[in-house]
Formats: C-alpha cells, sequence, structure tokens
C-alpha cells in the first residue's frame, strides 16, 4: 500500500521538473530519482515511462519540453492518479518565481522579471 502524502510529494516532485527543465539545461537530480523510483514502486508492472521521463530530462533538444509532459501524463495514467491542473500552476508559478530570482532569466519571459502568469480561470463544470 503506498502513502498518498508520498505519493503526491512525488508527483510534485516531477511537476517542478518538468517545469525547471524551461529553464535549466538537465534538471536531474537524486530527488527526481528519488520520485521515480517510489512511484514504480507503486505500480511496478513496466518501468518504461519511468524510463521515458528521465531520458527526456537529459535531452537537450527544443521538443524536451513536449517529451516531459508526454512523460508526465504517462506516469499520472501509469500510477492511474489522475493530473491535477491545480498543482501544475502552483508549482509553475513556485518554480518560475525561484529560477527567475536565482538567473535572472525572468527577462527572456514576456512577463515582467519574477512575475509568473496568472493561473486560468476554473472552467464551469459539465453537467
Amino acid at each position: 500500500m503506498s502513502d498518498p502524502v508520498l505519493t503526491r510529494a512525488a508527483l510534485l516532485t516531477l511537476e517542478e521538473a518538468v517545469h525547471t527543465a524551461r529553464y535549466l539545461q538537465n534538471p536531474q537530480s537524486y530527488a527526481v530519482k528519488f520520485a521515480l523510483a517510489y512511484l514504480h514502486s507503486i505500480q511496478p508492472s513496466d518501468r518504461r515511462v519511468f524510463d521515458d521521463f528521465w531520458r527526456a530530462l537529459s535531452e537537450g533538444s527544443v521538443s524536451r519540453g513536449i517529451a516531459l509532459e508526454n512523460s508526465h501524463r504517462a506516469i499520472h495514467a501509469h500510477l492511474r492518479i489522475p493530473h491535477r491542473d491545480e498543482d501544475m500552476w502552483i508549482v509553475w508559478r513556485a518554480t518560475f518565481e525561484r529560477l527567475t530570482t536565482i538567473t535572472g532569466q525572468g527577462k527572456k519571459n514576456p512577463y515582467r522579471q519574477g512575475e509568473a502568469p496568472p493561473a486560468p480561470q476554473s472552467k464551469p463544470e459539465v453537467q
């Protein structure tokens, strides 16, 4: 049985890696390795989705962001845990703030330095 708090933390770690990869060349870390290993232990059937995510982190191509997003969503599907858009926006904003402060790359963003775009308005639920 998996710990829901640890599972959420591991998924948020991968979310942060996806967003960090937009600003840094190779955001591979022990935290990401641990998160991938832990998540694989929850559903140990096929490692491919986890390996694809790790490989996508080290790619230097322009399509790395797309590969990471696809791999990240594949991990959610593999674990049968829905991807939460709220988490994506919270982590993206925090990562953007942290990295633009450290690297000064906020000038390359269409928003003012240190300012992340607002989260989209929630969509009305279809009944």
